[in-house]
């Protein structure tokens, strides 16, 4: 693995593969797990994010648009944030990586599924959508900063849609 001004640079050989029947593959040959797709959820910019089972657990796996455009990179500073955010008691905060592997020609990885909505439409939901907004806003800020501090992440797509906001029970104990 070598990092350079162009993103991080995984030689494909060492990615597991993911065979049509939906098994990756270690890259000694071993099966490590079985991701079926169930369909499409968001497409955006660079890709799209389809629901799919892995084994028994729901996932989402993220998929280029286009062979141009490699995950690894993504999918690595996924990881790292999770991890950080995680280590640093701001667990949820980023979806958990479960694996990086190689479907024909494209990267693909797979993550945590998250039951929730987009800040978006959390606030069109909300009684005080005003309050909401400034709640969301306020941790967002809280996360962004303390990966680019941490990470020197500058996230370049920030908008409302790429906001998810996990469906969590809130419990006040008085």
């Amino acid at each position: 693995i070598k990092l350079t001004k162009q993103g991080i640079i995984v030689p494909l050989e060492l990615l597991p593969k993911q065979t049509i029947q939906g098994d990756v593959l270690t890259a000694a040959g071993g099966k490590r797990c079985r991701i079926i797709y169930m369909e499409n959820s968001l497409k955006g910019g660079h890709g799209i994010v389809r629901f799919a089972k892995r084994g028994s657990v729901d996932v989402c796996v993220k998929t280029s648009h286009t062979t141009y455009y490699n995950s690894v990179s993504e999918a690595i500073i996924q990881w790292l944030a999770n991890y950080l955010l995680s280590s640093s008691a701001i667990s949820g905060a980023a979806p958990c990586i479960y694996d990086i592997f190689q479907y024909a020609v494209e990267v693909r990885f797979s993550m945590e599924y998250i039951k929730g909505v987009s800040a978006f439409q959390k606030v069109l939901d909300s009684t005080t959508p005003d309050v909401t907004f400034l709640q969301i806003l306020a941790q967002t800020s809280l996360i962004l900063g303390f990966l680019e501090e941490t990470l020197h992440l500058d996230h370049r797509d920030l908008k409302a849609d790429n906001i998810w906001i996990r469906d969590t029970p809130i419990n006040y104990a008085l």
